[in-house]
């Protein structure tokens, strides 16, 4: 459902989004087994509960795709994979807007499958995806076919050995800099000290002759204009490293060239970091889209996760909490999920007095797992994983607190920031003091154990920001609910899988201001969602 949810919102297919986005959310309330091509296929539906004006092009669509499906049993996976191209129109429109990239892509991915069937016997689609994965978790590059570089708007990035035979308006060196171009160091990973050879004064100058040739390649591709630059220091890991220019930029004649003054860069620091910091293009919505969306915001709640999502990439935030793709659990959330259901099943009983033990605990975990994961291919090896992490969390307990509350919901709470609702989910809170309605919040997190450096990030920072703003956004949840009946003294971190044989737990005090600070961040961000900024 994911895959194909994904198909519809592709522009070559000319389906209209909006109502891809009614169908999609369409299918999320049914809370049924019904799948998305069934539904695609479920004209009655289509025309009836949902209005849709080109239900037969979806129709259409579906048929198309189980066509594709029929044939992929019926021929060689080659004449499988130029029909899909053909019918799909991906061809005809790469062709006709002259995309000479995306036909060189699709060239080189063609004549890749094609050597792999001439090696595998009935090599199919599911050994092409699995292709397709070894290739991407191991970054492997495919070598793609020459294209006209005169045809695209962009840039081309090259090393100068790959430029060979090419030529361009303009050049740009970048990074002339000693050690980089010259000197290269010749590193060894085994040096044997009675072994180890000096590098002579001439094997030196033949690495750099060899090098000096190379650079002498890259000048000579420029047609008009070549620009050579190099800073004088360079950003290495979290701090800085002096440079020294390539000796081959002091070869040159100062007569063939002139200097840049670095002022006149230096004097625009404002559009340089424009530019830095420029980002994509926000998405252009029609009128009926924007209606849709707006629609939609109506009921819209905003959790510590969906901002998160937002500022690390608003289309993510658009596609799962607005338009609510389908989405297939990964491992990793599938096995989060089932611990904090397991972890608060594991306190309910402390808190009725069963005190149930270490069996218990692994029950309800695969329980829980069956019901998030079943069926999945990694299932056995989740259900393992999640048994030794808790086995080994249980074994390390000291004593089990009893906890006030399990999963303390916020939802229905009707908990505004001005006119923004929130909401949010708090897995455990324990008293700090009774007479003064003290309390310590805690979230729990099953990925690897963190330091309170690795936390405490800016409240305003990025991806790395996550787990303090998180952290900070419950604090804020309790001030603004009129219904929540403690006082948040502290929060506290606590990781399931042990560091080093021990539990780690951080605990957080949050000032004021990072409160003032995250109240700030929300408003702009929630007016940048309603302005549909994506």
């Amino acid at each position: 459902d994911r895959a194909l949810a994904e198909l519809l919102l592709i522009d070559e297919f000319n389906l209209p989004p909006v109502e891809v986005y009614k169908i999609l959310n369409h299918l999320k309330r049914k809370r049924d087994d019904t799948h998305l091509c069934e539904l695609l296929l479920d004209l009655n539906t289509l025309n009836t509960t949902l209005s849709l004006t080109s239900s037969q092009q979806f129709y259409a669509f579906a048929e198309r795709i189980l066509r594709m499906q029929k044939a992929h049993a019926n021929m060689s996976f080659g004449h499988f994979f130029e029909l899909v191209l053909n019918q799909s129109g991906l061809l005809d429109n790469a062709r006709n807007n002259k995309e000479y990239h995306v036909l060189a892509t699709i060239k080189s991915l063609f004549d890749f499958l094609h050597e792999r069937a001439q090696r595998i016997k009935d090599y199919n689609l599911t050994t092409f995806f699995e292709d397709l994965e070894i290739i991407h978790d191991h970054n492997i590059k495919l070598k793609i076919h020459d294209f006209n570089p005169a045809s695209s708007q962009g840039v081309n990035m090259l090393t100068a050995f790959a430029s060979k035979g090419l030529e361009f308006e303009y050049v740009f060196m970048p990074k002339l800099i000693d050690k980089t171009w010259g000197n290269v160091r010749n590193i060894e990973k085994l040096k044997l000290l009675a072994l180890t050879n000096q590098i002579t004064e001439d094997e030196k100058e033949l690495r750099n002759e060899e090098e000096r040739r190379l650079f002498f390649v890259g000048l000579t591709r420029a047609k008009k204009e070549l620009i050579l630059t190099y800073a004088e220091e360079y950003k290495d890991n979290l701090s800085y490293r002096k440079a020294l220019p390539s000796q081959f930029i002091t070869e040159l004649n100062e007569k063939n060239y002139s200097k840049i003054p670095t002022q006149d860069i230096e004097n625009n620091h404002d559009e340089i970091l424009r530019l830095q910091t420029e980002y994509v293009e926000p998405m252009v919505f029609s009128h009926s889209e924007e209606e849709y969306l707006q629609n939609l915001l109506k009921s819209f709640k905003l959790s510590a996760s969906a901002l998160n999502t937002y500022l690390e990439d608003p289309q993510k935030f658009l596609y799962r909490y607005l338009i609510k793709l389908p989405e297939v659990k990964s491992k990793h959330l599938a096995l989060g999920s089932a611990i904090h259901s397991s972890l608060e099943y594991f306190y309910r009983s402390l808190q009725t007095e069963e005190k149930k033990d270490l069996p218990y605990l692994k029950k309800v975990f695969s329980v829980a797992l069956e019901k998030e994961f079943a069926g999945y291919p990694d299932f056995e090896a989740t259900q393992e994983e999640g048994i030794k992490l808790l086995t080994n969390w249980y074994n390390e307990q000291e004593n089990f607190k009893i906890p006030i509350a399990l999963e303390y919901s916020f939802y229905g709470h009707n908990v505004y920031l001005e006119d923004i609702p929130l909401v949010g989910l708090i897995d455990k809170i324990e008293w700090i003091d009774k007479d003064s309605k003290t309390v310590k919040i805690i979230d729990y997190k099953t990925g690897s154990p963190k330091t309170s450096g690795q936390i405490l990030k800016p409240i305003d920072g990025g991806i790395e920001s996550n787990i303090y703003r998180q952290v900070v956004f419950y604090t804020l949840l309790s001030q603004l609910d009129r219904n929540f009946p403690y006082e948040v003294e502290q929060s506290e971190i606590q990781f399931i899988k042990l560091d080093n044989n021990k539990l780690r737990t951080v605990p957080i005090d949050v000032p004021l201001y990072d409160i003032e600070m995250l109240r700030s961040i929300i408003i702009a961000t929630m007016t940048q969602i309603r302005n549909l900024e994506f």
